[in-house]
């Protein structure tokens, strides 16, 4: 099972595609989908935008999309509570 997903990710970083300029528009990565012949569109926080061609996932190359920010409840629970003296 391991050896499959190492497969799997030498895979996916095997073949990288230019994304659209940093900043670019919505519009921009419809354009990159349709000259590509994809199907899907995926971005995921914390990685970087891929698209489904051929059903193979083709990642861009680039920057991660970042996730929405930690609200300050969320950052609290993981840290440690300080004990009471």
């Amino acid at each position: 099972m391991t050896e499959d997903l190492d497969h799997l990710a030498d895979e996916l970083d095997a073949e990288r595609v230019d994304g659209p300029a940093e900043g670019a528009g919505l519009e921009s990565w419809l354009e990159l989908v349709a000259s590509r012949g994809a199907s899907d569109l995926l971005l995921l926080a914390g990685e970087t935008p891929a698209l489904r061609v051929q059903g193979r996932i083709v990642r861009t190359a680039g920057d991660r999309i970042a996730g929405p920010p930690e609200s300050a409840d969320a950052r609290a629970a993981r840290l440690p509570r300080a004990r009471a003296l």
